[in-house]
Formats: structure tokens, sequence, C-alpha cells
């Protein structure tokens, strides 16, 4: 049979531009995918909220009272759990998934996670089993590389921005736990090792929610940027794909340079109809 992998996504409502890019990413290769829904908390940084129903009416769910554990479906073919944890941090959140997944009385080989705003690149769905078989016991600890995108699809951020992962992304369960709330870091037993495949990240890609969510009109620079270290754009690396992307309503391709509120109010809406 293989390794069983079980994956994760912490999210919150107003994710749901960019969640089933994530999910339709984890589906070929996990086993199981646990979907946790924070809730429009304060801890979520969320400026202008444009999406506040909860995840469980995204997705479908048929029930009236929601509780810890909710249901699951079928996404893509893979089972998908839904549960609900008020969002207080992200080191908070983190360490209650594993403990709760944990919990569960089917155990995976594996746990692998990403973002609500990131997707696997086909390098990464199409190589990780046979990755992962292939480990001794003594690793319990995998770190892809990212590719931030920004300006389009064919460029990314260059530099430390899109390099190897500091967080393992793939982890055996009962090896890792997070420190800190924010800017959370992860700490992990056994051998840490590296796999040469790519996680896409579309937090700087898309200008208008990038503005409208976390309140960032610039990419770069001093003036409420998303990254104030961040280097010129780099052509994506050849060989490197991922299934297309599904652009946010209203997304536009604008410059690297260019200041978001050029097009955008800060709530979203287009300058030239105001």
């Amino acid at each position: 049979m293989g390794v069983i992998i079980h994956s994760y996504i912490q999210a919150f409502p107003d994710d749901q531009d960019v969640l089933h890019d994530a999910l339709s990413s984890l589906a070929p290769f996990s086993d199981r995918i646990y979907l946790i829904d924070g809730g429009m908390t304060q801890g979520t940084l969320c400026h202008h909220p444009r999406f506040t129903e909860p995840l469980y009416i995204f997705l479908g769910f048929d029930i009236d009272t929601l509780h810890s554990f909710i249901s699951y479906c079928k996404y893509n073919g893979t089972e998908l759990y839904l549960w609900e944890h008020d969002f207080l941090d992200p080191g908070s959140q983190r360490n209650w998934i594993i403990k709760k997944m944990e919990s569960e009385p089917e155990q995976p080989d594996w746990v692998c996670w990403i973002d609500s705003d990131e997707v696997c690149s086909d390098q990464f769905i199409s190589g990780i089993r046979g990755f992962l078989e292939a480990q001794p016991p003594e690793v319990t600890n995998v770190i892809p590389q990212w590719l931030n995108l920004i300006v389009d699809e064919q460029h990314m951020a260059g530099g430390s921005h899109s390099s190897w992962l500091a967080h393992g992304r793939l982890y055996r369960p009962g090896t890792v736990y997070w420190g800190n709330g924010w800017h959370e870091h992860q700490y992990y037993q056994g051998k840490r090792v590296q796999f040469d495949a790519r996680i896409i990240h579309t937090r700087g890609l898309y200008r208008k929610r990038l503005l409208v969510q976390r309140g960032h009109p610039r990419v770069s620079g001093t003036d409420r940027p998303l990254w104030g270290d961040v280097v010129a754009p780099e052509p994506i690396p050849a060989g490197v794909t991922w299934r297309p992307l599904h652009w946010p309503d209203g997304e536009r391709v604008i410059g690297f340079n260019d200041d978001a509120l050029l097009y955008w109010d800060e709530h979203g809406v287009p300058k030239e109809y105001k």
C-alpha cells in the first residue's frame, strides 16, 4: 500500500477564494485531508473581510449545529474532514491541530501541511510518495522549497523568499510541536532532510486580495509592504509547474513596484469606478 499521508490546512472564512486550489493540490497524494476553520477572530488579522460564512457552508455540509468535530465528505475522491477551532495565533492553532490529529484512531505514517494560499507543484505531487517511502526510520522531518509568485505566474520573488523553507512541511506523527504564537518556530525530533520540489505561495501575487485582506498596498519597500527585504522578480525555474490557478474575482496583473492603491481602495473598490 505504501505510506499513508494525512494532510491539513488551517484557514478561516475569508480564505474561500483560494481554498479550492489548495485542497485540490493535496487531494492527489493525501489519504485524508483535515481543514480547520479558525473563524473570523481577532487573530486572523483580516482588515476587511469579504467572506464571512463558515467553511462548512462553503463546502456544502448539511448540518445545523457546529461542533469541534463536524463531519467529512469526499473532495476529489479524498476524505475531507472539517474541524472548527477559534484562531488565536499560528503557533497555538498548529499545536491544537497536531494534538487533535494525533488523538484520531487512524494514524498516518506522515503528516503534510500547506497554508490556504499555497499549492503543491506538479513535481511535489508526483514525487512525494516515492520520496517518503525511501526514507529510513530516523528521518522524521522533510522540508521542500518555497516559490513566492509575484507580478504574474511567470515570476517569483528572488533570494530567500523562494528558497528552502525553514519549517518541515512533512513530519512523522509525534515528532513536532510549535513554539511562539506569532512567527512560530517548529521544534522536531529526529533527522531532517530536503525534498527538492516546490510549494507555490500566492500571497504576493493576488494584489487586490493582499491589500483588502492584509492591508499591504506594496510587496516591497517601506510603505506597509508585505516584505521589506524581497528581491526583484526572477523567472520561474525551468521544470517547475503547477495546475492552473483560479485567480480571485477582480484581480489583475500589476507591476512589482506598483502601489495597489493606484488600482483599488482599501475595500477593493476599483479606482475608476469610485
